[in-house]
């Protein structure tokens, strides 16, 4: 049978069989390398898209339903870094958390204020106001009783109320040095009232005292005395807020001609 019978040499039908051979071969090696590729690359998409789809399962659940030997924490790294001193992250006994803290300094405005953080129509913070003082004259003699104004002007963003009654209309002479207080205006004729009004952006509003160049305590309980000659600070404070000082003087009054000429024809006494 393995023969070859026909009109033609034998060397002929020996290499057709020996090429159909080869061609049988090649086709059954590409049906085996089309079976492997297709069927390796449908099990790494799949085990792919299982791992995917375990891992996101796993960090939807709630920490009493987190499978046995997950850490319930491990889904979260905003848990609060070290914690004590064992290097937990979870937060220690008594402090919020952080989501807790940051929801908490956001509702009160963050501590400190600045300018633009307020509501259109609220409280107006220190941070947007701002507070100057002046003096009607930069020297006085001796016995005059300078008149100190301040200048309140809303320095926001947006409209804003503020109490601007006599309750927190202060003025303020000190040393020179800004180390003690002479005298203030809530010593002696301080008479508390409220007044709460918008102020516009930009707006100013100007309180002004006179004040009699003489010490003063608190109630008014120690004696007033004239302060001496030489120079000294006065600041304006609304509420808190307090300006930057203004420097005065405060001089002997000049002898009159008429006065020169008594005191050289005088006994001397």
């Amino acid at each position: 049978m393995l023969e070859p019978n026909g009109p033609l040499p034998p060397e002929i039908y020996w290499r057709r069989r020996v090429l159909a051979a080869v061609l049988a071969l090649f086709a059954v090696l590409v049906v085996v390398l089309l079976i492997v590729f297709v069927g390796g690359g449908k099990d790494s998409s799949q085990n792919a898209a299982a791992t995917s789809s375990t891992s996101v399962t796993t960090s939807d659940l709630p920490p009493s339903q987190a499978p046995d030997g997950a850490d319930p924490s491990a889904g979260n790294n905003n848990g609060g870094g070290s914690g004590g001193a064992g290097g937990s992250g979870a937060p220690q006994s008594g402090a919020p958390a952080s989501g807790s803290a940051s929801a908490s300094a956001s509702s009160s405005g963050g501590g400190v204020p600045t300018p633009g953080a307020v509501v259109a129509g609220g409280p107006c913070p220190d941070a947007n106001i701002s507070v100057v003082v002046g003096a009607d004259k930069p020297t006085y003699a001796l016995g005059e009783q300078p008149t100190f104004e301040a200048t309140v002007t809303n320095a926001g963003p947006v409209a804003c109320s503020r109490d601007i009654g006599s309750g927190q209309q202060q003025l303020i002479v000190l040393t020179l040095d800004g180390s003690k207080q002479l005298w203030t205006n809530f010593d002696c004729t301080f008479q508390p009232g409220i007044k709460n009004e918008v102020l516009q952006p930009g707006q100013q509003l100007r309180y002004k005292l006179q004040w009699a160049g003489t010490t003063s305590a608190p109630g008014c309980q120690a004696q007033r005395v004239p302060v001496a000659p030489g120079a000294y600070q006065v600041v304006a404070q609304l509420g808190a807020k307090r300006s930057a000082p203004v420097t005065f003087n405060i001089v002997r009054a000049a002898p009159t001609p008429e006065a020169g000429a008594d005191a050289g024809t005088g006994t001397g006494n």
